[in-house]
C-alpha cells in the first residue's frame, strides 16, 4: 500500500492514530515520513507502542528523529511476568505511558498517570 492511499484510510477513518505491533521503530524513517503527513495533513493524535525504551529512543539518533510527530510513547517490552490487566493503556507494569513533546521540551521523561 502506498503512503498516499495509507493517509486516505487514515483520514476516511477520522480517528487518533496508534502504531504498534512488529515494533515501528525497526522502521524508524518510515514512521517519521508517515507521522509527519499525519500531523500535518490532519492533525490527529499519535500514539506509538515500542518495546525500545524511552532511554533507548534518546540514546539512537534514528530512533529518535521517528518521535518529531508523535504524542505518546509506551515504552518498554511486554514482560508476562510483570503483566497487570488493570493497567490502562500497557499491558505490563514496566512499560510507561510518556508524554513524548513534553519530555523532548524538557530533557526529562514526562509520564502520563491515567
Amino acid at each position: 500500500m502506498s503512503l498516499d492511499a495509507l493517509m486516505d484510510v487514515i483520514a476516511y477513518n477520522e480517528l487518533p492514530v496508534t502504531l504498534s505491533g512488529g515494533d515501528p521503530l525497526f522502521h524508524p524513517e518510515q514512521v517519521a515520513q508517515l507521522t509527519a503527513r499525519i500531523k500535518d495533513e490532519l492533525g490527529y493524535n499519535i500514539w506509538l507502542y515500542t518495546g525500545f525504551t524511552w532511554e533507548q529512543i534518546v540514546a539512537t539518533p534514528r530512533l529518535l528523529a521517528a518521535l518529531e510527530h508523535i504524542d505518546v510513547v509506551v515504552d518498554g517490552p511486554f514482560i508476562l511476568a510483570q503483566r497487570d490487566t488493570s493497567l490502562h493503556f500497557r499491558g505490563s507494569a514496566n512499560q510507561r505511558i510518556i508524554d513524548v513533546q513534553q519530555s523532548l521540551a524538557t530533557g526529562k521523561v514526562s509520564t502520563i498517570t491515567l
